[in-house]
């Protein structure tokens, strides 16, 4: 029975754990509660991914998931296969059981994040990873996204992120915005994740405020389970 994380939430003063397992190669979507956010227990209804009325989107397809919650519901990002390519989808519920795919394809690809519910001069944000290094784009109204020339954030030589970054969530906080990502590290044949943080001006989300010396959260090595990876990032009763 594999399983993979696809998404870690808030609602109603539990963290919720949205996962797909993909029993006998049959996937479906599953949703565990928790009071403490180390003990989980199952909802009694199973969620489901709608692509129109009454039919199902095809989870043996899916791949690439984001989730995230916006100030009016919870929003699953993921890659749809069709033919050669990948094309990016998103998915919306109210309720964490029922999500609804919107049949507009998205302009996001893997490695990129919007920043949710904020706007700098009339404009929308977005942090995105390439060549190991984080870019900035912003974007007026629907238009594309124009990204910098040059990274904000770049790998740096003998830290815990001196191979390439890889952007893993970004929160506005109250002294800024919250850029969290993981850097990998090979070790014993093994990949070795750890996450850092970086601070930006919420007026002026180029504007480098902070940047961790320090991994905030460093793979054991001696995990005997296969790679890490990150599902998602939440506040909860004081802690992330």
């Amino acid at each position: 029975n594999m399983t993979k994380g696809l998404g870690v939430f808030v609602k109603g003063g539990k963290v919720m754990l949205l996962y797909l397992s993909d029993k006998q190669k049959k996937p479906e979507l599953k949703l565990v509660k928790s009071k403490d956010g180390i003990n989980f227990q199952p909802t009694l209804r199973k969620p489901v991914l709608v692509k129109t009325a009454g039919i199902m989107e095809n989870l043996k397809k899916c791949s690439d998931f984001h989730s995230y919650k916006t100030s009016g519901h919870f929003v699953l990002n993921y890659a749809l296969v069709s033919g050669k390519k990948k094309i990016s989808y998103q998915a919306v519920s109210a309720n964490l059981i029922k999500w609804k795919k919107i049949k507009k394809p998205l302009e996001h690809k893997k490695g990129e994040i919007e920043v949710v519910d904020y706007s700098h001069k009339r404009q929308k944000v977005k942090y995105a990873s390439r060549d190991g290094k984080i870019y900035i784009g912003f974007s007026k109204k629907d238009s594309k996204y124009e990204m910098s020339p040059d990274p904000l954030l770049t790998p740096r030589r003998n830290h815990f992120d001196s191979n390439g970054l890889e952007i893993s969530e970004v929160i506005i906080g109250r002294h800024g915005i919250l850029l969290v990502y993981h850097a990998t590290e090979k070790r014993k044949n093994k990949n070795i994740y750890a996450f850092g943080l970086a601070i930006f001006d919420k007026h002026d989300p180029q504007k480098l405020i902070w940047r961790s010396e320090y991994p905030a959260w460093e793979q054991p090595e001696d995990w005997d389970k296969e790679d890490a990876y990150f599902i998602g990032l939440v506040e909860f009763k004081g802690n992330i």
